[in-house]
């Protein structure tokens, strides 16, 4: 039986520090996130209290926008192509650098 679309928030935290945090709704067709949509998100650093928020593009790049220029503006991502469960671990690259965050939370907003 094919599932219904729902509305979710999730939560990252980096695996390696733990005070940068990503906040993004989605909306999920089973146990990944559907494909086609352009997402919106938050970057939060808890430690210096600094946020960013940014777009998930269609092809999984996130872009900060003009708050960030240059080589931090850009970046990918591979929570399109994952089935998202607490604990998955989700990459984000910038060239040869990768950050690794993983599912900390995951709450269906309607």
């Amino acid at each position: 039986m094919p599932s219904h679309p729902q509305l979710k928030r999730i939560a990252l935290e980096g695996i390696h520090e733990k005070h940068h945090q990503i906040r993004i709704d989605l909306i999920f067709d089973g146990l990944r996130a559907k494909r086609g949509i352009e997402y919106f998100g938050l970057w939060h650093d808890t430690r210096d209290q600094s946020r960013y928020p940014f777009t998930l593009s269609t092809e999984g790049e996130i872009d900060f926008g003009t708050g960030l220029e240059g080589a931090d503006r850009y970046y990918t991502c591979n929570l399109l192509s994952r089935e998202i469960r607490i604990d998955e671990q989700i990459t984000l690259a910038r060239g040869t650098e990768q950050t690794v965050y993983h599912v900390i939370s995951i709450t269906p907003l309607i």
